[in-house]
């Protein structure tokens, strides 16, 4: 596989999982499996909308000037696409903002679509773009999994991204008609191989979507309600390479181990991790996990989902449960099922403690000996071993 690392990982086929990414070697915790561009990316409409992000490089206007002076400037042309820089807006004329986009963004400020099938248009703009400016690159988005369904929101966009093309093709040059079932497999496949690029907005502590982005090899990465690796970005860095995806182990994996990710914040209750599932990605989740707690009854589901709080605190119940079982199971959280809920630690080490966060902590990368310093992917909070083990302390709970 691509990406600086692809000798850490290789695909394979596992029995009920089907597509997977396995360790090729022994991995260590905090250790970079993948690093790597996307295909496409574009701007969520809402914050299209706002005027505040690069339309380039998604990076916002940390100081909007009000009399429009400074190294921001809107395209003269359809005055929609904002530019940081004069480098971004040079650079997004033969790549991201090219005539056609240009063309196809002026025609969406004109439509009543609402602000989702706004985001879906744009979406299907930059893939139209990407198989003229990329073929190959839009080759690999096509190869990705995911077959949709046409219905009145999907025939909406097609009529859009229709004109869009005629638009241009009156002005200019003949370009080929995608299909409304086309349309509806290219929405499909933005569906179960998207990621969002957020930011942490430290007012609400909550993560804020700017951005969606397509990546050909993190889609292989197959979901689990307890990963052993999770997804960092860094959309705000400084350079190139702020919308690149990365991956890192959370804690050691052995060689032909499977490679997972979680879909979702990790600390969701059972019933929104499976609904969740069904309705993006279509399949139900059989992990070690799900398992425990779909025996669950709603009632403890909820109290237990209560338990399993964002802060990182586990109940006394809980506390007994990882007495019972982290010896036997180790940090893995992997064990026969017995106990009230056997991977309770998973929740102590690697849910991040700041309240209302509910990101996951991985080891910084290891420089010749592994980190003791932990990160969290949403919040950006790094908590030591120390501080971990104060908490542990603090719950009686032993390590």
């Amino acid at each position: 596989m691509a990406g600086a690392n692809s000798f850490l990982l290789k695909q394979t086929q596992l029995p009920t999982r089907g597509r997977a990414l396995v360790a090729s070697q022994s991995l260590e915790a905090g250790q970079v499996l993948l690093q790597e561009a996307p295909l496409l990316a574009y701007l969520d409409a809402h914050t299209a909308s706002a005027n505040t992000v690069c339309f380039h490089c998604t990076r916002p206007d940390l100081n909007p000037n009000p009399n429009g002076n400074g190294s921001w400037s809107f395209c003269t042309t359809c005055q929609v696409a904002a530019f940081c820089s004069p480098q971004c807006a040079a650079a997004a004329s033969t790549s991201t903002h090219t005539p056609f986009v240009c063309r196809a963004l002026s025609l969406l400020v004109l439509c009543t679509l609402d602000f989702d099938s706004q985001t879906q248009a744009r979406y299907l703009i930059a893939a139209y773009n990407l198989a003229v400016v990329s073929p190959h690159c839009f080759e690999q988005l096509l190869s990705l999994e995911g077959e949709g369904s046409v219905n009145d929101k999907i025939h909406l966009v097609h009529t859009f991204l229709s004109e869009a093309i005629r638009s241009w093709q009156l002005e200019c040059q003949e370009l080929p008609s995608w299909s409304v079932e086309f349309v509806a497999s290219l929405i499909a496949k933005d569906q179960r191989n998207g990621f969002g690029l957020s930011t942490f907005v430290p007012d609400t502590r909550l993560r804020k979507i700017r951005a969606y982005a397509i990546y050909a090899q993190a889609s292989f990465f197959n979901h689990d309600c307890l990963p052993n690796a999770c997804r960092f970005d860094y959309i705000d860095k400084p350079g190139v390479g702020n919308t690149d995806i990365i991956i890192r182990c959370l804690h050691d994996i052995a060689e032909g181990v499977e490679v997972c990710i979680s879909y979702f914040p990790v600390n969701w209750r059972f019933a929104e991790r499976q609904g969740k599932l069904r309705e993006e990605y279509g399949f139900e989740c059989r992990c070690d996990r799900c398992k425990i707690e779909e025996g669950w009854s709603d009632e403890e589901n909820g109290e237990k989902g209560d338990e399993i709080s964002v802060d990182g605190e586990a109940s006394e119940e809980e506390d007994e449960a990882m007495k019972n079982t982290d010896e036997e199971e180790g940090m893995d959280g992997e064990g026969d099922g017995q106990g009230s809920f056997p991977h309770a630690m998973f929740f102590m080490r690697y849910l991040c403690p700041r309240e209302s966060c509910g990101g996951t902590l991985a080891p910084l990368p290891p420089h010749g000996v592994s980190s003791s310093v932990m990160e969290c992917n949403v919040c950006g909070e790094l908590r030591s071993e120390e501080d971990f083990l104060q908490e542990i302390q603090e719950h009686k709970v032993s390590p």
